[in-house]
């Protein structure tokens, strides 16, 4: 399993029963975020891997988790 898989699966779990304000599951913002890191990133030619996929799809994770 990839580290984008694993990523995925975490987020997943961790905004289960979380809804945005729209009615959206709330999983649906961290991987917007990731599609448009990965937009950006091509449009500069930055490398964007399953790494950096996996940071921008727990950003809210780690946001939320308690110190």
């Amino acid at each position: 399993m990839s580290v984008a898989d694993v990523a995925l699966s975490l987020a997943t779990e961790a905004h289960r029963d979380q809804r945005r304000r729209h009615g959206a599951p709330y999983l649906s913002h961290p991987l917007a975020v990731a599609t448009i890191a990965d937009d950006l990133a091509a449009g500069f030619n930055i490398p964007f891997g399953d790494d950096e996929w996996a940071i921008a799809v727990l950003h809210d994770v780690i946001e939320d988790s308690p110190a």
